[in-house]
C-alpha cells in the first residue's frame, strides 16, 4: 500500500491519480472511503488499483480489510434476494490511500505500507490542471514503457535474487531489488530507502501513543499481569487521555490486545514484550524487557552511506544483510555496492552468458517520478 500524507496543497490527490492512471486508467480514478468490507470488495472487483481519496480515519475493521486486500484475501456475503446463496469476492490489489492526518495507525497496516510525506508546493512552482495533465498525457506511454522494462528486468533476475534478511513484505522488497538495474537509481538504494521508510513509519505509529510512551519510560525489566500494568497506567496517564473515546485500554484485556499490536513495532526499538503463564498455568504474565545489545547487533553501514545513528531507535538491522544476484561469468567477481542495508552483488551476466550484449542489460528509459515534478 502507498500511504500519502501531507497538508493541503501538497498534491496528494494528484499524485494518487497519477499513480493509478499509469496502469489502471478509468473515469473515476479516486474513490471515497468505502463504508464497509462489502463496498471494498466491490471496488477491488472492478479495479486493478484501489485508490481512496481524502481519508480522515480508518476504522479497525476497514484497516484489517485493507490488509487482507493488499496481501490477498476473500470476502463472503449473501446474494441479494436469496436466503442461502453466497457471493465470494477473492482479490489482491495495490492500494493507494491519501489524507492529511496519520491514516495508518495499526501496526499490521503499517507493515504493509510505504509512507510518503508530501511537502507543500510553492506558489511560484504550482501548475494549472490543464497544463499538468497535458504534459502527463504526453509522457504517459513513455513512463509506462519504462515501468514495463523494469518489470521485464525483475522477471529475468528474480530467480537469482536472494535477501539474506527478509522484511515483513519480503517478496515486495525482493521484486524491487530485482528490478533495480532498470530503475533510475543505483543498486542498493531501494533497500536503504525502504529501511528508512519503515523506521519513520514505526516512529509515526508510536508517536502520540501514550501506552508506548509509558513503556519507553519505565524501568526494565518489568513483569506482572495485565491488571498490574493497567493499574500503573491509571496512575500515570492523565484522566483526560484515558477518557477519550479511542483510548485502547479501557479494560485490562483491551490493554493486553493493544500490547500485542504494539509488540512488533516496540521490538524494532529495542523493547521486547512476552506473554507467558506463571507456574501452575493460572496467572497470565506480561514481561517487558530491553533487547540486549540492540545497538551493538545492528549492522554497521559503510562510511559513505551512514544512516541516522539513533542506537536502539534504528530498525535498519531488520533488512541488513546480503542481496546476491548470481553470475555465470568467469572474468572475475561482479561489482559490489555496499550501503546501510548491506551488500548488493550486481550480475553483469543478465542474459545468461558473457558477451557484448551485457553492456545493454542495465539500459532502461529514464524513469523519473520525483515528487517535485508532480506539482499542480
Amino acid at each position: 500500500m502507498d500511504v500519502l500524507r501531507g497538508e493541503q496543497g501538497t498534491a496528494k490527490s494528484t499524485r494518487a491519480r497519477v499513480l493509478k492512471t499509469l496502469i489502471d486508467p478509468g473515469k473515476a480514478a479516486l474513490q471515497a472511503e468505502p463504508k464497509n468490507e462489502h463496498d471494498l470488495a466491490i471496488a477491488a472487483n472492478n479495479s486493478h488499483v484501489c485508490a481512496f481519496d481524502n481519508l480522515s480515519k480508518l476504522t479497525p475493521r476497514l484497516s484489517d480489510a485493507l490488509c487482507r486486500l493488499s496481501t490477498g484475501g476473500g470476502f463472503r456475503t449473501r446474494k441479494l434476494y436469496t436466503d442461502d446463496d453466497e457471493a465470494l469476492f477473492d482479490a489482491q490489489r495495490p492500494v493507494i490511500l491519501n489524507g492529511i492526518p496519520d491514516i495508518a495507525t495499526r501496526s499490521d497496516l503499517v507493515d504493509r505500507s510505504v509512507l510518503s510525506v508530501l511537502q507543500p508546493i510553492p506558489d511560484d512552482k504550482r501548475r494549472d490542471e490543464k497544463e499538468f495533465w497535458t504534459a502527463f498525457n504526453e509522457a504517459h506511454l513513455r513512463i509506462l514503457g519504462a515501468l514495463l522494462t523494469a518489470v521485464a528486468t525483475a522477471l529475468r533476475r528474480w530467480p537469482a535474487i536472494q535477501l539474506a534478511k527478509k522484511p515483513r513484505m519480503a517478496d515486495f522488497a525482493r521484486w524491487i531489488v530485482a528490478a533495480e538495474p532498470s530503475l533510475p537509481w543505483a543498486p542498493g538504494t531501494f533497500v536503504r530507502a525502504y529501511a528508512e521508510n519503515r523506521d519513520e513509519s514505526i516512529k509515526s505509529l508510536l508517536d502520540g501513543d501514550s501506552i508506548a510512551d509509558y513503556l519507553r519510560e519505565i524501568s526494565l525489566p518489568w513483569q506482572g499481569t495485565a491488571r498490574d500494568l493497567w493499574d500503573e497506567l491509571e496512575k500515570r496517564i492523565p484522566e483526560e487521555i484515558r477518557k477519550q473515546r479511542d483510548w485502547p485500554a479501557k479494560k485490562p484485556n483491551q490493554l493486553s490486545g493493544h500490547l500485542r499490536r504494539l509488540a512488533p513495532a516496540l521490538r524494532q526499538l529495542g523493547i521486547d514484550i512476552q506473554f507467558t503463564r506463571a507456574s501452575g498455568g493460572r496467572k497470565r504474565l506480561i514481561t517487558i524487557e530491553a533487547i540486549a545489545n540492540k545497538a551493538q547487533t545492528s549492522s554497521q553501514p559503510s562510511p559513505s552511506s551512514q544512516g541516522p545513528q539513533n542506537g536502539a531507535d534504528s530498525v535498519d538491522d531488520d533488512l541488513a544483510g546480503t542481496v546476491t544476484a548470481s553470475s555465470g561469468c568467469d572474468d572475475g567477481p561482479p561489482p559490489v555496492t555496499t550501503g546501510t542495508m548491506g551488500t548488493v552483488t550486481n550480475n553483469p551476466n543478465e542474459n545468461g552468458r558473457c558477451d557484448d550484449g551485457d553492456d545493454g542489460d542495465d539500459a532502461s528509459e529514464n524513469l523519473d517520478l520525483r515528487d517535485d515534478e508532480e506539482e499542480v
